[in-house]
């Protein structure tokens, strides 16, 4: 439990998680410790990130993570992947880790709580509009799309 009101702490789910099976198509896959594959850098992370515990930096260009966390993540115009909305639950927990699983380039972070703080979380609000735009923006453009990806 968080000694700040209205906040779920996703940390103790995170440290669960070894060991969960998550089932993805005709494969189950077994998530490691997350130290193993959340090696992202707070320096690195994509502007579109919403505040809170997790974020993508450099991550892959695969486009794998809105397959497998599409209520979570996204991608920008160059492929790379962003965390758009924060989980609330272990299950969501749990689908935001299996993205970060398939990024082979382990650039997923869990530390963002160490990162923010109120004066960076209203700076990002004071942005909202150019994230507007952007997504607007993309929602508009036309895309290829992603190359088969298999997974397991």
């Amino acid at each position: 439990m968080s000694d700040r009101p209205g906040y779920w702490d996703p940390l103790p789910a995170v440290r669960a998680s070894a060991g969960t099976a998550l089932p993805w198509k005709e494969t189950v896959t077994v998530l490691a410790p997350a130290e193993t594959y959340l090696m992202g850098r707070w320096a690195e992370r994509n502007w579109r990130n919403v505040p809170g515990p997790f974020y993508g930096a450099e991550t892959d260009t695969c486009e794998m993570g809105p397959e497998v966390a599409p209520r979570h993540v996204m991608c920008d115009e160059t492929g790379q992947e962003f965390v758009f909305r924060q989980p609330r639950r272990p299950a969501e927990v749990h689908r935001v880790l299996f993205a970060a699983w398939n990024d082979p380039c382990g650039q997923y972070g869990m530390d963002g709580d160490q990162w923010w703080t109120a004066q960076s979380v209203r700076a990002w609000w004071q942005e909202r509009a150019r994230l507007r735009e952007w997504a607007e923006h993309f929602a508009t453009t036309p895309r290829l799309p992603p190359l088969p990806i298999r997974v397991g």
